[in-house]
């Protein structure tokens, strides 16, 4: 159908973007993002525990200094 071909797309596209996000997390954690990046973060954020572990890695560290 239509509609899970256009998931598997969103699928792939989120998982290229993944490392983009990724290298935005410590600005995210220090408030320093755009709207439209923080949006784009909180998305990723939403829908992976990873993400979610990597960010409180880094919250974890910025805390520290």
């Amino acid at each position: 159908s239509s509609s899970s071909t256009g998931a598997n797309i969103l699928a792939r596209s989120h998982t290229r973007t993944g490392e983009d996000i990724e290298a935005l997390l410590p600005w995210y954690a220090t408030g320093k993002l755009s709207a439209a990046d923080h949006s784009r973060v909180e998305a990723a954020l939403a829908g992976s525990s990873a993400l979610r572990a990597q960010l409180s890695l880094i919250e974890d560290e910025v805390g520290m200094t």
